[in-house]
């Protein structure tokens, strides 16, 4: 017998079952054997039986044939013959098992093999009790058994095939744990336990909490609690505490885990140690963003420079073609003509000066704020661009940091100029809106649409320029396109944990 496959139906159950041997057996004993009951035990694919114990007989009735290989409805033998075909390793469970039953007077219940004149073995699960005589003698045992060798191959191969699991998830250097259908890890393999030093038997359950760092340990709880109630895939990243005291961060990544019918079984993880990696991502963050002022100040330096000497350059060239025109003679018409056309082209290149610098500095950012820097903006470009920019302001706090404003107002050059430049259409919508505890930009048009995947691939650099801007601020950058369909460009920046730079 194999005590993973045993199962007990109590009482109850054996007793029903046994009556259906009970009843088949008064019809026999008075000559009127019942067709309809034995319909009943053989097409369910079970066999009942009858032991009487002062005569030794023992009655069997139903599907003899898959069970034991008798080709009959019927057998009547010795109960020595029913143990000749229990499979010899089983024998001595299945004897004590009865007696068992007998002496302490409870239900029946075994699984055991049994064993066909054509070789074959199969799995029975028996179950029956057995009655007594007035002075409390045991008379007879009755009874039901059921072949169950179908689900004990296919538990057996279950078994097999976690094994092999288990044997390939021990060699494995990720972190892998299994987690049954009630959210208790049930497994971990060899390199979990070796990360963190504990036994099997202690992070079982919800043993692995007691690692993870107090600071993560209910955000991660929480987020591992909701995906298993939906039984959604999930991502977490927490510090868990290594073997020698030291708290690392892992990502974890659970899946939920299915038979093929669709059964949900539980989930499936595995963790990496992500330290470095981490800590490389914030030296890179600190690094884009000390790149990010540089820029800004090299920015400032030169549309100072810009409006301050190259832009009084031109100022003063456009009064002395004032001071020349006032000195040519009156007689000569085609050097006024000329001299008007160099100071309207002096004019219009002190306007693009004072555009440009304004496009690397904005003071209206600085001074009035991001909603009347990004209208004033919109503003230019259409006349410079002879397009149409339709502009919308929604609840925008006017608390938003400096920092942020920036990061706005730079996605939003670069959106707006790419929009021009390669959409193909001449309108174009911006709307800038206050989300809960945040700001969101959106540019939009419906032109050409390109594919975002490949601008992404492509590492352009005004998308590269654009994500990098909102990640030292924590925001977000989102593309939504499709070539012959528009494009809207979404950054999203959430206030919550962004410093007010002053």
């Amino acid at each position: 017998m194999v005590p993973w496959l045993t199962t007990t139906l109590g009482a109850a159950a054996a007793v029903a079952f046994g009556w259906l041997a009970y009843l088949y057996r008064r019809s026999f004993d008075i000559g009127l054997a019942d067709e309809r009951l034995l319909l009943t035990v053989e097409s369910a694919g079970k066999v009942a039986w009858d032991w009487d114990l002062a005569s030794g007989r023992d009655l069997w009735i139903g599907d003899l044939k898959t069970m034991f290989g008798i080709d009959a409805r019927r057998f009547s033998g010795r109960v020595e013959e029913f143990h000749r075909r229990v499979h010899p390793d089983d024998r001595a469970a299945v004897a004590g098992a009865v007696a068992e039953s007998r002496s302490n007077k409870t239900p029946y219940a075994a699984t055991f093999r049994v064993l066909r004149p054509d070789g074959q073995t199969r799995w029975v699960n028996a179950n029956g009790a057995f009655t007594y005589g007035a002075d409390g003698r045991p008379i007879r045992m009755v009874g039901i058994a059921t072949d169950i060798t179908e689900q004990a191959e296919s538990e057996a191969a279950l078994r097999e095939s976690e094994q092999h699991f288990r044997d390939i998830a021990d060699f494995a250097p990720a972190l892998l744990w299994l987690a049954g259908v009630d959210g208790r890890c049930t497994y971990f393999n060899r390199s979990w336990l070796e990360f963190t030093g504990r036994r099997m038997e202690e992070e079982l359950g919800a043993g692995r909490s007691t690692g993870v760092h107090p600071e993560d340990l209910r955000r991660t709880v929480d987020r591992y609690l909701e995906a298993f109630a939906a039984r959604d895939p999930f991502v977490l990243e927490y510090r868990l505490r290594r073997h020698d005291g030291e708290y690392r961060w892992l990502l974890d990544v659970g899946a939920p885990r299915v038979t093929a019918g669709g059964a949900f079984l539980g989930y499936i993880g595995s963790a990496i140690d992500i330290t470095e990696r981490k800590a490389a991502r914030v030296a890179l963050s600190n690094l884009s963003h000390r790149l990010m002022e540089t820029q800004e100040m090299e920015r400032s330096r030169i549309a100072k420079q810009v409006e301050d000497d190259i832009g009084q350059r031109v100022a003063l060239l456009t009064i002395d073609l004032d001071g020349l025109v006032q000195t040519l003679p009156g007689g000569s018409p085609q050097v006024q003509v000329r001299v008007d056309q160099v100071r309207s082209r002096a004019d219009d290149l002190a306007n693009h000066l004072h555009a440009l610098s304004r496009r690397l500095h904005s003071s209206r950012l600085e001074l009035l704020g991001i909603v009347a820097a990004a209208r004033s903006y919109c503003r230019e470009l259409s006349e410079q661009e002879n397009v149409t920019v339709d502009f919308v302001a929604e609840d925008v706090p006017d608390a938003l940091s400096g920092r942020v404003s920036l990061a706005l107002f730079r996605v939003l050059q670069e959106a707006l100029t790419n929009a021009v430049m390669h959409s193909g259409v001449r309108h174009f919508e911006v709307t800038l809106r206050a989300f809960e505890q945040g700001a969101e930009l959106e540019v939009c048009d419906r032109g050409a649409g390109f594919d975002p995947r490949v601008g992404f691939a492509g590492q352009g650099a005004g998308l590269v320029a654009m994500t990098e801007r909102l990640n030292v601020v924590r925001g977000n950058l989102s593309i939504a396109s499709e070539p012959g369909a528009g494009t809207t460009v979404r950054a999203r920046v959430a206030l919550d944990g962004v410093e007010d730079d002053g």
